[in-house]
């Protein structure tokens, strides 16, 4: 990795607590954007002398030469990421100004997230059998867990009927877990015979000794489970792990919960990223409608 790029994702992860996950998309996001500098000043490696060339010029052509194969969303975070290196560099004096702070963001349409209905997520959780999974599923739809805070949970992580969650940038939140989470954690538990601090497990067979070998379970295998589960109660292919995160936070919301309380629960650090889910339902807004006291025929 080029040293430019090593030492601003150091400075984000140190001083910033910028995520792993975070780090790695910042620096595919660069590499690319070096790429791109390569060929157009036709160098063999990017320097600090190659950087100070570069004004807001450079950085609109370099947007809309990813155009064709980027959508608004991506463009915008490839930018987002440019304005975050350029103004380290400013910051530690290595340039004197950010030529990506004036260039204009992509407009990105504002999109109806997909979610659950109740009826839908009571739906899914009936074709689930096996009682680590149905235990899984509880998890996402009662407490809008991302899909890495929910493999990463340990069996110590559960006290008190309370969950402690390591988030974004290692930040440790509490969700209370209501009863329905409690008793599901506790039928599957009460299935295991392996000794790992993992809350969920997966186990394949050992041929040579006849015996499971356990491990945590990961990402992927989670991901292929709500596909699976989607499919068998025919419902939108298009929801994922993090769909049912939206779900769960969705239904909080339109059943009372505090937009301040959302945020906490969700482990967002700007509110403004919590209020995505205020969006009113069709239903919401039919209803609205109907309601007003000025519906004389209604």
């Amino acid at each position: 990795m080029n040293k430019l790029i090593e030492d601003f994702l150091k400075h984000k992860e140190v001083v910033k607590g910028t995520s792993k996950n975070t780090s790695i998309i910042y620096g595919n996001h660069l590499e690319i954007f070096f790429d791109f500098l390569k060929k157009k000043f036709n160098s063999k490696d990017i320097d600090i002398d190659v950087i100070k060339k570069v004004d807001s010029n450079i950085v609109c052509d370099f947007m809309k030469s990813i155009e064709k194969c980027n959508k608004a969303v991506s463009r915008s975070n490839k930018l987002s990421c440019l304005r975050s290196f350029f103004r380290y560099l400013k910051q530690t004096k290595q340039i004197n100004e950010n030529p990506a702070s004036d260039v204009d963001s992509p407009k990105i349409g504002q999109r109806i997230s997909k979610f659950l209905s109740v009826d839908e997520g009571k739906k899914l959780l009936s074709v689930i059998e096996n009682k680590r999974d149905y235990a899984i599923f509880i998890l996402f739809l009662n407490c809008g867990l991302r899909l890495n805070e929910l493999v990463n949970i340990n069996l110590s992580d559960i006290s008190d009927n309370k969950l402690t969650v390591i988030g974004k940038g290692d930040k440790e939140r509490m969700i209370p877990l209501n009863k329905t989470c409690i008793d599901s954690i506790n039928d599957y538990l009460q299935t295991r015979d392996d000794k790992l601090k993992a809350l969920f497990v997966d186990s394949k067979p050992d041929p040579v000794y006849n015996k499971k070998i356990y491990s945590r379970i990961t990402d992927k295998h989670i991901q292929y489970l709500v596909k699976c589960y989607i499919k068998k109660a025919g419902l939108n292919s298009k929801i994922s792990t993090h769909k049912l995160r939206h779900t769960a936070a969705t239904i909080m919301y339109q059943n009372g919960t505090d937009l301040k309380e959302l945020q906490t629960i969700l482990g967002h650090v700007n509110i403004g990223t919590t209020s995505i889910y205020t969006k009113a339902s069709n239903e919401q807004i039919e209803t609205a409608i109907n309601n007003n006291p000025f519906n004389i025929g209604g």
